[in-house]
């Protein structure tokens, strides 16, 4: 099936929100070629290789969205289901380090310096010879909720920016429907992130993502979840780890009670002894992402 592609929007969304008009209009099943920004719209890439002085981020304007993607027939209490197909990154990438914006201790980190890396077939060419191999990923994958609009670097159940490397090519992507059409927004994709984002940033790219985008009926989640060939995760965020970790154990005790008829009790004994618990983003000033994964052969579905 031949895709759509959706343009590098001129004046990108900062916020997911159902009052802007849609980008387009997609049937359950069909695919679709989405391009993106890197997370400041293009405006490090102006600077030599680095590193330099990070210039201060106009206000509202950080992680440009392209969107949104109307799904037709979609929702409230669907799922949308986002399978991302391949992502091509665009060379150059950049990344940084900001003064008040990390989890260092205070006064390790002064001033805000930035650094461009040229994306090669071998990876991405860091500083003194590092090469850090290229692991393509979506940092921003959301919809629109009813009578608010939320900032493009909020997470939460809508999705958002969530920031797991997770989110790559060959995963699936179960979103809400909380809006009808559901309303897709994509952005803020990586050519390397680890888990965390320590500084803020990965490897901030420009990229093409290639999605399927499908409905499930009825699903009503409470979460974004995520299925691989081999994992299934919920992912879940809030002002503190504690709480984001609360809403992940509970989601996938009830996810295993109903999948594998376990009690609560045998349920969490479980998820200790196969659960892995891992950090999307946690560099400070917005809430931290998490995900809890189980092995797919559990059969535990979002």
């Amino acid at each position: 099936m031949t895709r759509e592609r959706i343009s590098r929007p001129s004046s990108p969304a900062y916020a997911y929100s159902a009052a802007r008009p849609p980008s387009c209009t997609l049937d359950p099943g069909e695919r679709v070629l989405v391009e993106t920004w890197d997370a400041r719209a293009g405006r490090m890439f102006a600077h030599p290789a680095g590193p330099f002085e990070l210039p201060e981020l106009p206000a509202g304007e950080g992680n440009p969205l392209t969107g949104p993607l109307a799904v037709r027939g979609a929702r409230p209490g669907d799922a949308l289901v986002v399978t991302i197909e391949e992502i091509t990154c665009v060379s150059p990438g950049w990344l940084c380090a900001r003064e008040g914006r990390n989890p260092a201790s205070a006064g390790v980190i002064t001033g805000s310096h930035g650094r461009i890396c040229e994306l090669t077939e071998d990876g991405v060419t860091f500083a003194g010879g590092i090469t850090l191999p290229l692991a393509p990923m979506v940092g921003c994958l959301g919809v629109a909720l009813p009578g608010e609009s939320l900032p493009s670097s909020v997470p939460g159940r809508h999705g958002g920016n969530m920031d797991h490397s997770i989110v790559r090519a060959g995963a699936t992507v179960h979103l809400p429907v909380l809006v009808p059409d559901a309303l897709l927004y994509v952005g803020d994709a990586h050519a390397v992130q680890g888990d965390g984002e320590l500084s803020g940033t990965g490897v901030e790219v420009r990229a093409e993502v290639a999605l399927r985008v499908d409905l499930e009926r009825g699903a009503a989640l409470r979460w974004p979840w995520v299925t691989t060939a081999d994992r299934v995760a919920v992912l879940t965020s809030g002002p503190t780890f504690d709480e984001a970790r609360r809403a992940a154990v509970d989601a996938m005790i009830t996810a295993l009670g109903r999948a594998r008829g376990l009690d609560p009790a045998d349920a969490l004994a479980l998820l200790s002894a196969v659960g892995d618990l891992r950090v999307g983003q946690a560099t400070g000033g917005v809430d931290v992402t998490l995900r809890l994964e189980l092995p797919a052969h559990l059969g535990v579905r979002p």
